[in-house]
């Protein structure tokens, strides 16, 4: 239910953040971002403490495959961090949880990855990350359903329009969103990564189990 969830949150922020680029902006649906914001991160902590009881319980295989899963995911969501840092560190607010006004502006997010509209090296850098992370954890990832998962959130291609019309992959995400969107947009994917993970470090739990019955 949780991942349905994160999946139909995705779909409504961009819908929203793209209706904002042609409505005046409602200060209300901007706190209703930041809210959805705070709750993620609460989310992200309790998904983080979850891995490490996972790394830490001694059940799962005796090799390294957990350790460079979770050395790769801590690397990436790191990536994450810094990009959410630095666009927060733009930001000029009294008080931290009003989203209006700096929150609500776009200029941020397109001065970060965007040269006006050709990709900046901000830009290309984190596609080339992202790009890396999905290969490397495919390479350890034999389980064909969770494989198709992180493809497809882990995808850089550029999304296709009804009419046709290609849209490149950065564009189509975070030009001309507004702030507090994209760090939602970013604590989601977050959400979404770590959730991975725990379904890969399952996966190596049941493993060892299924071919313990099967050799009897």
């Amino acid at each position: 239910m949780r991942k349905l969830l994160l999946t139909l949150f995705t779909f409504f922020l961009i819908f929203s953040c793209n209706q904002e680029r042609n409505n005046e902006n409602d200060n209300s649906d901007f706190a209703t971002y930041g809210l959805l914001t705070e709750e993620l991160y609460t989310l992200n902590v309790l998904l983080k403490e979850q891995i490490i009881n996972e790394l830490d319980n001694g059940y799962l295989e005796d090799n390294d495959l957990h350790h460079i899963y979770d050395s790769l995911t801590t690397e990436y969501v790191a990536l994450l961090d810094i990009t959410s840092e630095a666009l927060l560190n733009k930001v000029d607010v009294e008080t931290p949880t009003d989203y209006s006004g700096d929150f609500s502006n776009p200029k941020y997010i397109n001065d970060y990855f965007f040269d006006g509209q050709t990709y900046n090296s901000k830009a290309i850098q984190f596609i080339k990350n992202t790009n890396t992370y999905r290969t490397e954890l495919l390479k350890l990832v034999e389980n064909e359903n969770l494989a198709s998962k992180i493809e497809f959130i882990l995808q850089t291609h550029d999304p296709e329009m009804r009419n046709g019309e290609k849209v490149k992959y950065l564009n189509y995400y975070y030009k001309d969103m507004p702030l507090i969107g994209v760090i939602a947009y970013i604590n989601h994917k977050k959400s979404s990564i770590l959730e991975l993970e725990l379904e890969y470090l399952k996966n190596l739990k049941i493993k060892p189990a299924a071919n313990n019955t099967y050799s009897k």
